[in-house]
């Protein structure tokens, strides 16, 4: 599977549902600087990525980001973010607080929820193996993304579409409402100064 199909299927959706779970903060989340950090530490750690395709994927997430967020219709985006993705800091001290401040700013969006998973139920990181999953919906149909290790592929197995739809109403319904999401977000931000 391909980045372009990704980026189709995402491009129709009338709602995105995200699953961050505690490796990075989700791409439509991400500043610039943040965007290029965490690119660079996965390219080191996983696979080595050349400036040309390092340009290409930055410039795909960021048009991307105008297309979904700044749309005249844009979709629904729900967002469950494992507090671990949070502090992972892939930037200076500075620029990781401006990326904090970023999704605090996207929270205030009508069509924006975030929903963040504390410290305190951390036994909910382990409901899943997967580090991103995606549920993009179109009416009465929907498709299943999931980023891991092992790439970014579709999911085309009913019974486990149906799994991670049911994953996501769970954990969007334990983790803190938006306003104490905002709250969780601003002591971590405090936490650093």
């Amino acid at each position: 599977m391909n980045l372009q199909e990704f980026v189709e299927a995402e491009s129709r959706a009338t709602a995105i549902r995200a699953i961050d779970a505690g490796v990075a903060i989700h791409g439509l989340l991400q500043t610039r600087t943040y965007m290029r950090a965490a690119l660079d530490n996965w390219s080191r750690l996983a696979v080595l990525i050349s400036e040309e395709d390092k340009k290409h994927i930055l410039y795909t997430r960021v048009k991307r980001q105008e297309q979904i967020l700044g749309g005249d219709n844009p979709p629904a985006l729900r967002v469950v973010i494992d507090f671990q993705s949070l502090t992972c800091r892939y930037t200076s001290v500075a620029d990781h607080i401006e990326q904090l401040k970023h999704i605090i700013a996207l929270s205030k969006c009508s069509n924006i929820k975030i929903r963040i998973i504390p410290p305190e139920k951390s036994n909910l990181r382990m409901a899943h193996f997967y580090e991103i999953v995606d549920i993009f919906d179109y009416g009465d149909e929907s498709s299943v993304f999931i980023e891991s290790a092992r790439g970014l592929h579709r999911c085309k197995s009913a019974t486990e579409s149906r799994r991670l739809d049911l994953l996501f109403s769970f954990l969007y319904s334990e983790a803190l409402n938006e306003e104490q999401s905002v709250e969780c977000i601003k002591k971590l931000i405090d936490s650093y100064t």
